[in-house]
């Protein structure tokens, strides 16, 4: 998966927040409070992937669901735009706090415009989210996302740990079969 766009709007510390990934190969996140980097704690270094995993997974790190809307606003909007081998999908999850209510919807990127590829629920929306990009909230977070402080769970894992997340990512599964194959003829 290869992020392309990332649209934030009242979520956790962010009011309207943009990036455009395909601007730079790598980047470092470098917060700062009305100008002074000194103070970059709340800034929404880690709300921006937080953002990416909320909106592909539906999860955050509050424990009310309300409160990935910046405080004093009603609703909330994440848009993740990326590229996925050679289709291009957008994720747009919203929050409704004036009625608890959050909705997805799952768009594909052809002949020049986008269509809706949502299930009929949510939660058919989510789980053909994971299908597409082949992996889960909990690969996601134990080997792409690292948040503030964490420590790497596939850095820590054994091996056979570390082959059941890389499987999930980039399906290794068939790999298992061979290995089958293998040792039957042997």
């Amino acid at each position: 998966m290869i992020p392309l766009e990332l649209e934030i709007k009242n979520f956790l510390s962010h009011r309207e927040s943009f990036l455009d990934f395909s601007k730079f190969q790598s980047a470092l996140i470098i917060g700062n409070i009305d100008g002074n980097y000194e103070f970059s704690n709340g800034s929404g270094k880690s709300a921006l992937l937080a953002s990416i995993l909320w909106c592909l997974f539906n999860k955050s790190r509050v424990a009310n669901a309300d409160d990935v809307v910046l405080w004093g606003e009603n609703l909330c909007k994440v848009a993740f735009t990326f590229r996925h081998f050679d289709k291009i999908y957008k994720v747009v999850r919203k929050r409704n706090r004036t009625n608890s209510t959050t909705s997805v919807e799952f768009l594909q990127f052809i002949d020049n415009e986008w269509n809706n590829i949502s299930g009929s629920t949510s939660s058919l929306t989510n789980t053909e989210i994971e299908k597409t990009i082949k992996f889960d909230y909990k690969t996601f977070i134990s080997s792409v996302y690292f948040g503030q402080n964490d420590i790497s769970e596939f850095a820590d894992s054994d091996p056979a740990k570390k082959k059941t997340i890389l499987k999930s990512i980039i399906d290794l599964s068939k790999w298992d079969q061979y290995e089958e194959k293998a040792k039957e003829r042997l």
